[in-house]
């Protein structure tokens, strides 16, 4: 079933969906942006499919494991297509900007042994399509 937010920023997030998350999309925005924090809880091995759509501006980030093989397919027609090894110092500056003020920041904290329990039997496929705007993938 797809997930549509019109106007305004959604996030989506394995620690409260779990793998039903994968089931939950194409996750799409019409005007805002969208956060997809697939590393914020251990993922159990195999692979996995996410679809993402902006359809007129906004920015897809996406938290990925920093183990999980990945590919990025789709579309930008205005912007630009990134990848980060860790937090930028933007999405670190936000994190504890929250934790400092109580606020649930949309930048997942990694779980407890999550380096140690990392498998490379873990693939993420990602079809991000945008319009105007660009795509952040960090790897965490």
């Amino acid at each position: 079933m797809a997930s549509l937010t019109v106007f305004g920023n959604a996030f989506h997030s394995v620690v409260e969906n779990g793998t039903a998350l994968f089931d939950q999309g194409p996750f799409q925005t019409g005007l805002g942006n969208l956060v997809l924090d697939l590393a914020g809880a251990p993922l159990p091995d195999g692979h996995y499919r996410v679809e993402a759509e902006v359809f007129v501006a906004g920015t897809v980030e996406i938290f990925l494991p920093r183990a999980a093989r990945f590919t990025l397919t789709g579309t930008t027609l205005i912007g630009e297509r990134t990848v980060r090894e860790g937090l930028g110092f933007g999405a670190e500056l936000r994190q504890r900007w929250s934790k400092f003020f109580g606020a649930r920041s949309k930048v997942p904290e990694l779980p407890p042994g999550s380096a140690l329990a990392a498998s490379s039997n873990l693939s993420i496929e990602l079809v991000v399509n945008t319009l105007v705007g660009g795509v952040r993938l960090y790897r965490i």
